[in-house]
């Protein structure tokens, strides 16, 4: 059997598990602690005579589970074994036993036998890898986990890349499928499409209402305690209330099964066609002069019939030059790239991936405002929404990359005169695993504040499966099973992304200013906390002398002295940090003036700085 040597971190995905399962008879199903860390067995239990331990020289300390199954396939996961709950300390030798499969839970000596022997290791090993091939619906596997060392430490369970174990091992919970109808026999068939234009909400115990949305419109709950009770409402966005229909959109008080997955499909029936194009552009990374950026054109077809045939309109800042793009059929002229497409399904999505060089200084310095747009268009439909055919983002331009951050696409000011409450903001947040290992699932943490509207918010792009729980104005993006590569071992392939929009809540006005950070969560380690995101309201005439100002800060990045230079008068100066913190508010009456940033730390400042003129903010780096 293949050996992994090295240890991947689950996030809780259940409640806490306590261990007294150190006979067989106390086994429980392995899917309580499936995703979980949980004590190993420290007391010395003797183990159980007339079972045979095939490879396992010796059991010392066992902790016993059943494995049910639900559908045909692999089962394949991790054990790991360590001496802290965060997966840190000592590495501790693990090893285990499997037998099946039954047709119920045993413990019989004729039953754990050499025969039914599946898969079994008494390595040195802290991290070892199950294999049970070809199950079936209904059987029964009998896992042991032993703590050879006897060491006070915790066990760990996790799926291997390109497995699922919820969708083979039958579990306790829920599972709920949105689909589109085709044939009206309520069930979903594998030649029906997904529906991705609605959301689920649900209450446990009649409690607050939460909210899942994702991107397979498949929606996994997972829950132990049988006492619970579930009440489901699935709701069509309002956008898309007039084309379709749910037949019954609520299931009430439905409780869990222990060791079951129950499933309901949603039916979704068509009411009224229609034809709905959409475009957005996410930045990969942000434009660094003399380097090169990378963005990612999103397109879908959000209707219910073929899209035959369209052409996308993709223009790029003139400071910026082409480099490459992944669709071949794309045309240059200019700054403009022309691509067409063909045959795009209902409710397909499809990408491009952009590169383009940035200029040098003088044409281009740090926080300058780069401008990117795209344009779809198709033949012969009758959009019912034209909104999103365009898309327009402005991008900061920076000098050093922090690839865990967030941004807002209007590039920090919105012109008040042209925002109203039919607009949105467009977040994007970036993230890396720069760490030494793989990371086997990714979660994002986005606290909204009271000026953001979370009942508005809608999804344009994500760069791996997620699904979305709202919880008031608590959002978190889980990427199970995301397996991330490491930066030093795969860098390309060592990033991701969420893209959405959202808008402000009512009664916003031109004082308004939105902040934003979010946190993100790699396995167990701590959550590395993103720049703060600061988009403020700003009116035209602002705007117009700003532009006809020229106030340089310089040099950015630096590790000591910002100098600031002008040609109106500067009367006010402040300074703050990602959390928007005030470190420094003085009066100006000056042309120049500097900072001494030696007693900060190192990491991402914005200078606010005020003339006759207006206001405007720049982001400097203290490294």
């Amino acid at each position: 059997m293949k050996k992994i040597t090295f240890s991947l971190i689950l996030l809780f995905l259940f409640i806490g598990f306590s261990n007294a399962q150190n006979t067989c008879a106390d086994a429980t199903s392995l899917c309580g602690s499936f995703g979980s860390v949980f004590p190993n067995t420290t007391v010395d239990t003797v183990s159980e005579p007339n079972f045979d331990y095939g490879c396992l020289g010796s059991q010392p300390r066992p902790t016993w589970f059943y494995i049910p199954i639900a559908t045909t396939g692999d089962v394949n996961f991790q054990i790991s074994q360590f001496t802290e709950m965060d997966g840190s300390g000592q590495l501790l030798d693990v090893d285990f036993i499997v037998w099946g499969p039954f047709t119920d839970v045993t413990c019989s000596a004729d039953d754990l036998m050499d025969g039914n022997i599946v898969d079994c290791s008494f390595s040195a090993s802290a991290v070892e890898n199950v294999e049970i091939p070809s199950v079936l619906p209904g059987e029964i596997y009998m896992l042991m986990v032993t703590n050879f060392s006897g060491s006070d430490g915790f066990i760990e369970m996790t799926e291997t890349t390109n497995t699922n174990f919820f969708d083979t091992v039958d579990c306790t919970g829920f599972i709920l499928n949105a689909f589109i109808d085709t044939n009206g026999n309520n069930v979903k068939d594998n030649d029906e499409m997904v529906f991705p234009n609605g959301y689920l909400n649900y209450t446990v115990n009649n409690g607050d209402e939460i909210t899942l949305n994702t991107d397979s419109n498949q929606y996994y709950i997972f829950d132990n305690n049988d006492s619970n009770s579930y009440d489901f409402e699935y709701v069509i966005e309002d956008s898309f209330i007039d084309y379709f229909s749910v037949e019954s959109p609520t299931i009430l008080d439905q409780y869990i099964i222990p060791g079951e997955i129950i499933n309901y499909d949603i039916p979704i029936d068509i009411t009224t066609p229609y034809d709905d194009i959409a475009i957005n552009i996410t930045p990969v990374n942000s434009p660094n002069p003399g380097f090169d950026t990378e963005q990612l054109i999103t397109y879908q077809n959000l209707g219910s019939s073929y899209i035959a045939a369209g052409t996308i309109t993709y223009t790029f800042d003139v400071l910026t030059t082409f480099v490459s793009s992944s669709n071949l059929n794309a045309t240059l002229s200019a700054n403009t790239l022309t691509i067409p497409f063909t045959d795009l399904a209902p409710f397909e999505t499809r990408t491009i991936d952009i590169t383009l060089n940035t200029n040098t200084p003088p044409d281009v310095n740090i926080d300058d405002i780069l401008t990117f747009s795209a344009d779809i268009t198709a033949d012969g439909i009758n959009d019912i929404n034209l909104d999103d055919n365009t898309f327009e983002i402005n991008v900061t331009v920076i000098g050093s990359f922090d690839p865990n951050d967030k941004l807002e696409g209007h590039g920090g000011t919105i012109v008040y005169e042209d925002f109203t409450t039919d607009n949105y903001l467009f977040y994007t947040i970036r993230f890396q695993n720069t760490g030494s290992a793989s990371a086997q699932n990714v979660v994002i943490k986005d606290f909204l504040t009271d000026e953001l509207n979370a009942n508005t918010i809608i999804m344009l792009s994500a760069s791996h499966s997620y699904q979305l729980k709202i919880d008031e104005q608590d959002l978190e993006w889980e990427f199970r099973n995301i397996n991330l590569p490491d930066s030093t071992n795969d860098e390309p392939n060592s990033k991701g992304f969420i893209s959405f929009k959202i808008k402000p809540t009512t009664g916003y006005d031109i004082d308004t200013v939105f902040e934003n950070t979010a946190e993100i969560l790699f396995d167990f380690n701590l959550p590395i906390i993103t720049n703060t995101s600061i988009t403020a309201f700003t009116n035209r005439l602002n705007i117009d002398k700003l532009v006809k100002t020229k106030i340089l800060l310089y040099p950015n990045p630096t590790n000591g002295t910002i100098f600031i230079t002008s040609k109106t008068v500067l009367t006010h100066l402040k300074m703050t940090n990602v959390l928007g913190q005030t470190l420094i508010s003085k009066p100006l009456n000056t042309l120049e003036t500097s900072l001494e940033l030696q007693p900060y730390a190192d990491g991402s400042y914005f200078i606010t700085l005020q003339s006759d003129d207006g206001e405007i903010t720049k982001r400097i780096i203290k490294n």
